[in-house]
This record gives structure tokens, C-alpha cells and sequence, in this order.
């Protein structure tokens, strides 16, 4: 069963565009006690990390689609989530969405087993859960219009402070407190790390409120990403390839608990969440150009991946390295 009220706040937390973290959340959603107990209680159920404009860090979105993958691709510096696709029965692909220098854009493998699609940073649609699902979890459809996505108020935010790119890249897969985020971010540095802090002596907790701050001012968290879990258990996850068509768009939130978009050069690049009603609406429309559909019992068992910006970036003269 789906409680209205923890519903209610997964959205309220999805709509917040800045770094957010317990003890902001518990000033803005409620007592204390009562939102500590609220996370407790979600964390088996959801996550939430902030989506980041990696665009302003002259980053690119990559997508690679790899057949005959082998263990090495989840190493990949690049990487920063995976997932096991099927594009035809019996034939697993390997996904990864990769965070990519633009300058080493085109040194991407792509051709033969590998497809290689590039996009702008992604945009979730997370419709209403409390609207968009019935009591039992089942999808539930409504009329509904696809909201435009924000956007960051500066282009390039490297040089303003080097921390913003551990801290960035580390929101993306995981949001921690703040001494489990210092932490992991002082053991993948190590005695780099004063490299991307200023003279000034200061503790761990001091240099990431600056970092959020200087995040959060100049607008680079779009959105908080959810993953609400209960989802698997009543819908199948698609990703697919499609011209840019605002009535697709439209259609998808109307039928979908959560769309996910990427805009390439000539459309977009979609992953959705839905019931049989999903599979009517693509094999209805025009320019759905190709899809996978995602194994969520072998992505679960499947290695994780992280973004090495330990190797790829330089904090001293603040630009992207190869690996």
C-alpha cells in the first residue's frame, strides 16, 4: 500500500533545486524527529540524489549501448550508472550513461557492437505518485502535460571552485550526510585533495557548504532524481530512441509514473516506467526509432560504476585529462 503523505514528500523533494540534506529537509517538510523518521522509513523503498548540470562543467551525456559486453566495461572511467538492456529476446546489451569531456567526445568507441548516442543532461518527469499510481501500486492514467525543464544560470562554474567536481559527481550516485560525502570524496583524493581547496584551512563540513552554496546559487541542481522501487513490481522500464514530439511527450507523463529524457541532436533519448499501456503508446506512434527494454533482477546483480574525476580531472590548471 502507498501512503499518501510519504507520496506527497518523495514529490516535494523530486521539485527541490537546491543540495538538500536531512536537516533541510526537516526544516522545510516538518518536525525533526518526525522527518528522520519519514527517511528511515523510505530508504528501503527510494532513493534521492540531486541532478546536477553537468553541462556547466563541460560535460557531455554518452550513452552507450554495448553488445557482447565483458566485465571490463564496468570499470569504464566514464561511467556513471549501468543497466542490462534486452534490444531483442536472448541478446543482453550493456548500458551505460557515461559523463564525457566534451573535447574527448569523439574519442568515445562507437561502431560495430558499440552504439553511441549524445545528449544534453537528462530531465525527470516524475508525475504525482499519489495521483499517478493506485492503492496496490498499479499505474494509473491520467490527463497530464510534460513540464519544460530548468536550466543552470551560468555555462561554466569550474574556475569559481575545483570542489565542485568531486562533490557533483559524487551527488550523482549517492547522497550521503555530509561527513560520509567528505569522507568518500578525502579517500578517492587522497593527497590530492588540497589541490582543489583554497589556502585557507578549513573542515571537511566548511568546504562543502561553500561548495553547496556556490551549487546552489548559481542554480546547478535542476532536480532531485527518485527511484521509487515499489515501481518494478508493477511496470516494465523502456528505453528507447525518438524523434523530439511533444505529443509523445505528453502522451508518456499521461501513462507513466516517471519519464526520463535526454535531448540528442535530432530528438531524444527516453526511459520510462509503465504498464502494457506504455507498450501500446511506442508501437502506436511514429518515430520510435528503437528501444531496449531493462533487466532489473540482472542489473541489481550487475557491478557498479563510478565516474573517476580522481583521474580525469586536474584541479590545478582546472581542465578535463584523458585517462
Amino acid at each position: 500500500m502507498n501512503d499518501v503523505l510519504d507520496l506527497q514528500r518523495l514529490q516535494r523533494l523530486h521539485e527541490t533545486i537546491d543540495v538538500i540534506g536531512p536537516e533541510a529537509i526537516s526544516r522545510r517538510f516538518g518536525p525533526r524527529r518526525s522527518i528522520y523518521r519519514w527517511l528511515r522509513r523510505i530508504r528501503s523503498l527510494a532513493t534521492y540524489r540531486a541532478r546536477i548540470s553537468y553541462a556547466a562543467l563541460d560535460l557531455a551525456q554518452v550513452h552507450l549501448f554495448i553488445r557482447h559486453a565483458d566485465s571490463t566495461w564496468f570499470n569504464y572511467p566514464y561511467a556513471i550508472d549501468r543497466a542490462w538492456v534486452f534490444a531483442q529476446p536472448g541478446e543482453p546489451v550493456l548500458y551505460l550513461r557515461c559523463l564525457v569531456p566534451r573535447e574527448h567526445v569523439d574519442k568515445v568507441p562507437s561502431g560495430g557492437d558499440i552504439t553511441s548516442i549524445t545528449s544534453d543532461d537528462g530531465w525527470q518527469q516524475l508525475s504525482p505518485l499519489d495521483q499517478a499510481l493506485y492503492p496496490d501500486g498499479r499505474p494509473r492514467q491520467r490527463s497530464a502535460i510534460a513540464t519544460a525543464r530548468h536550466h543552470a544560470l551560468v555555462a561554466h562554474c569550474i574556475l569559481g571552485d575545483p570542489l565542485i567536481v568531486p562533490v557533483a559527481c559524487e551527488l550523482a550516485t549517492m547522497h550521503p550526510t555530509m561527513t560520509g560525502l567528505w569522507r568518500t570524496i578525502t579517500d578517492r583524493l587522497g593527497p590530492r585533495l588540497h589541490e582543489f581547496l583554497p589556502r585557507k584551512r578549513r573542515n571537511g563540513n566548511a568546504h562543502l557548504r561553500r561548495t553547496f552554496l556556490f551549487l546552489n546559487q548559481y542554480g546547478l541542481v535542476l532536480q532531485h532524481h527518485i527511484q521509487y522501487r515499489p515501481l518494478e513490481a508493477h511496470t516494465i522500464e523502456v528505453l528507447f530512441l525518438t524523434d523530439d514530439s511533444p505529443t509523445l511527450r505528453d502522451a508518456l507523463v499521461s501513462i507513466c509514473p516517471t519519464v526520463e529524457t535526454y535531448a540528442t541532436s535530432d530528438g531524444y533519448l527516453a526511459r520510462a516506467s509503465g504498464d502494457i499501456a506504455l507498450i501500446k503508446c511506442l508501437l502506436a506512434v511514429e518515430g520510435v526509432r528503437h528501444w531496449w527494454f531493462v533487466d532489473h533482477q540482472r542489473t541489481n546483480d550487475a557491478p557498479r560504476v563510478r565516474f573517476a574525476y580522481e583521474v580525469l580531472f586536474d584541479a590545478r590548471p582546472k581542465t578535463w585529462r584523458r585517462p
